[in-house]
């Protein structure tokens, strides 16, 4: 099991927002090129054996291939494909190393506001 690296990974909604802008900076040990998603899911509450399960992915936003490197802090804003988003709501970033196995670091800020 991975449960320990998804926990500080996820954010779960505690109220309906919608997003605003979703900015990202980013660098990698070599030249790579890379996908970002934001994705929100319905995830399973409680503490039973299938609690933190998630379902019913959507995109919220994403980019093209970005181009990164050891030389460079890249950094933009993401297209958002899905603007609203409820409550318990599990928000997820994902990055997709699609150019190289060179270890990436992302960093991924969402402005919102609730409504």
């Amino acid at each position: 099991s991975a449960a320990e690296q998804f926990v500080p990974s996820v954010w779960i909604l505690q109220g309906d927002i919608t997003i605003d802008e979703v900015n990202y900076v980013m660098s990698a040990d070599g030249s790579t090129t890379a996908n970002l998603h934001v994705n929100s899911y319905s995830v399973v509450s409680g503490s039973g054996s299938t609690a933190g399960n998630l379902s019913s992915g959507a995109v919220v936003a994403d980019s093209s291939a970005i181009t990164i490197g050891d030389d460079r802090a890249s950094n933009g804003t993401l297209t958002i494909q899905t603007d609203r988003i409820d409550s318990a709501k599990a928000i997820v970033v994902f990055v997709e190393n699609i150019g190289s196995t060179d270890d990436i670091t992302c960093q991924v800020n969402i402005k919102y506001h609730l409504r």
